[in-house]
Order: structure tokens, then sequence, then C-alpha cells
């Protein structure tokens, strides 16, 4: 009686445990910074947003390439964006979740928060959650969380007011490669939990939970260099990049039925004789 309780135990706990999903996973070992040919990766197609900068795959003869093969952004000028082709992905449902992450490094020193990484949505208005850092220097408000929101018209809604942004204190990142990470969750109340992870960050990690989203739905990775406001040129290095998904654990309605059918088993066997 025991062995198969614990056995319907574990079934259960199989069943209902969270799904992920690898959404991308590219090392750049193939060199390309397109969609390669190397099965031992999900990769993507990276690119410079805009005529900004230049986007190339360093190896081991560059002194800044994290591990061998290394994604290098080089702004020439303006705000130079990299971007990263991803399938639409919804948070549809209350403890669905999306994570970036990346090892990075950089080897300048600013001591602005002039490098945001994120995901959006590029459907107008363009929207997405991100956050920014500096690049080298260390900062009581050295990062930030924030959501944005392209405006009509021009300019964007940085979410800076009514709870919408969160700023953390920082050490000093510059030259040493960190992994970095974005995670997104969506609440119950229909809110979303943003988590800051890097070994700059004091502490490990920085949240914010943000009650007016812009989206639940991403469709592009976007990492940003603010080169006009603050003199951010890079270059700057990205490696091993991935992105996951998750689910909230929900039992299949046959592993329900299971269940209940053995909860009535098992108050039948306890029933004292009469």
């Amino acid at each position: 009686m025991k062995r198969f309780a614990l056995s319907i135990a574990a079934l259960l706990t199989m069943a209902s445990a969270a799904s992920a999903a690898v959404i991308v996973d590219d090392k750049f070992n193939d060199g390309s910074a397109a969609n390669g040919t190397d099965i031992t990766e999900t990769d993507t197609t990276w690119s410079a947003f805009n005529a900004n900068g230049t986007v190339t795959i360093v190896g081991g003869a560059d002194s800044n390439s994290i591990d061998g093969n290394t994604l290098r952004i080089q702004a020439s000028g303006g705000n130079t964006r990299l971007v990263g082709t991803m399938p639409a992905i919804t948070l549809a449902s209350a403890g669905d979740s999306i994570t970036l992450a990346a090892d990075y490094r950089y080897d300048s020193t600013y001591t602005v928060r002039s490098v945001r990484f994120g995901l959006e949505n590029f459907t107008a208005p363009v929207s997405g959650y991100a956050f920014s850092f500096a690049p080298g220097g260390a900062s009581t408000i050295g990062g930030e969380i924030y959501r944005y929101q392209a405006l009509v018209g021009g300019g964007n809604n940085n979410g800076t007011e009514g709870g919408n942004s969160a700023r953390f204190e920082t050490t000093d990142p510059e030259n040493a490669v960190h992994r970095i990470s974005l995670s997104i969750t969506r609440l119950a109340n229909d809110g979303l939990e943003l988590t800051a992870a890097a070994s700059f960050i004091a502490g490990g990690s920085a949240t914010l939970t943000t009650l007016t989203p812009v989206t639940y739905t991403f469709d592009r990775i976007s990492v940003r260099f603010d080169n006009v406001l603050n003199g951010n040129t890079g270059p700057a290095y990205f490696d091993n990049i991935s992105l996951t998904t998750g689910s909230a654990a929900v039992p299949e309605p046959a592993t329900m039925g299971l269940a209940m059918m053995c909860g009535a088993f098992m108050l039948q066997r306890r029933r004292p004789a009469v």
C-alpha cells in the first residue's frame, strides 16, 4: 500500500512539473551571426538595427573573445541596437515566464546607464522591458529595470514614474566577463515581475513588479547602446546567448482523475470494519 501511494505521488510530481523550452541557444561555434547549421545549437540571426553599428564574429585571436567565437558589436554613431530574431512568444497565463541571458564583456569605462538589455514587441508601438547598466564604473544608481513604449509622434514612455522602473546599485563590470539575464514572469493579478541578474549587481539581482504592463508578447531580442547621449561606442562582446520559456505547473486532466481514484482507493482501504 505504501509503495503504491509513493508511486502515485511520484507520477503526480512528474506530471505537474513546470514545463520549459529552449528557444535560442547561440554559442556562435559556426562563426556566423546568421542562423547557422550547427546542429548542437539553436541559432538565430543577429544584426545591427540601423546603419550606426557593425556586427561581426571574432575568435580567439581577439583578446576580448569570451568563449571561442564571440559576437562583437561596434557602434559608429547614433544609438546602435543589436537585435536578434525570435518567434513571437506570449505570456498568456499566470506563471508563464521568459528569460534572456548572455555572457557579456565591455572593455571601456562609462559611468552612465548606457547599455539596455531586453525583450520587446516590435509591433507598433514598439514596447518592451529591459534592464540598463553602466558598462564601467561602480554607482549607487548604476542600473535600472524598466518598461518602455514608443509614443505616437516620437519619443518614448520609459516608465520612470508610477512604479514602472527600479534603480539598483552596481559594482564596476569593466573588462571582466559577466553572465547577465532578464527574466519576465506573468503574475496572477496580470502584472509582470521583472528580475535582472548579474555579478555586478549589488546582491546579485534586482526585481521590479509592474501592474501596468505594456505587452505580454515578445518577438525581438534588443540590446541598445546610447552613443549619442553618453559617448558609448563599444565594442561590446556577447556569447552563449540563451532564450528560454517556462510555464506554471498544471496537472493534466487524466492525472487529476488518477489522483482522485487514488484518494478514493486509500479511503476505502482505511474504512473500519463494521
